[in-house]
């Protein structure tokens, strides 16, 4: 059975209780986990993943790839030019035109573009695509694609309408006082949305 592809991307600063938060969400039905820390050392990522465990199969490394065999994840997400597997089983990547997408020869498990609408968690950053071209770019792509940017409740079946095979989550969770409870009540009015 497939599994909607509902992903979570972490909270860019350090979070009391992160790792605790994260096996809530996973425990809520979350799917993936995208670990990306900006400025983390190895030994502060090492930390966080080590209270992931036993949901390591689920979390995408953004930086520190090393740790990937170090702890099984299920994933690197790495840069479109990148050559570089760390021998992760998956791998994924971020677009942010819709040209990358249609220029895309990689094979990637699924790529995020974004900000697919105006971004929560950075104001002032909206998508450099119109809706109509979006959608024929989504229509005609081989690739599996994770709108990112932009997604709340109201954005949600948007995105889906819009030719998204799955949602990335940050500000609509992070930015709650609640995190699991937001990620929770999101999931269970929309996952079958996305369901493959």
């Amino acid at each position: 059975m497939n599994k909607p592809l509902f992903i979570v991307i972490s909270d860019p600063s350090t979070r009391e209780g992160e790792a605790g938060i994260v096996c809530q969400l996973f425990e809520a039905g979350l799917s993936r986990f995208h670990l990306r820390k900006p400025g983390w050392s190895r030994d502060e990522m090492r930390e966080l993943l080590a209270g992931l465990h036993p949901y390591h199969d689920r979390v995408v490394l953004h930086s520190h790839h090393c740790l990937s065999m170090e702890y099984a994840v299920g994933g690197v997400h790495i840069k479109v030019h990148s050559s570089s597997t760390s021998g992760a089983p998956s791998r994924s990547a971020s677009l942010h035109r819709i040209e990358e997408l249609e220029d895309l020869t990689m094979k990637l498990d699924y790529v995020f573009l974004s900000p697919f609408f105006p971004s929560i968690s950075k104001p002032g950053y909206g998508p450099s695509f119109s809706h109509t071209a979006l959608r024929s770019a989504l229509c005609a792509t081989p690739h599996t694609v994770v709108a990112l940017g932009g997604i709340d409740r109201d954005r949600m079946r948007d995105a889906k309408a819009l030719g998204a095979d799955g949602v990335a989550l940050l500000g609509a969770v992070w930015q709650s006082p609640d995190p699991v409870a937001a990620f929770r009540s999101l999931y269970q009015e929309f996952r079958e949305v996305f369901t493959q």
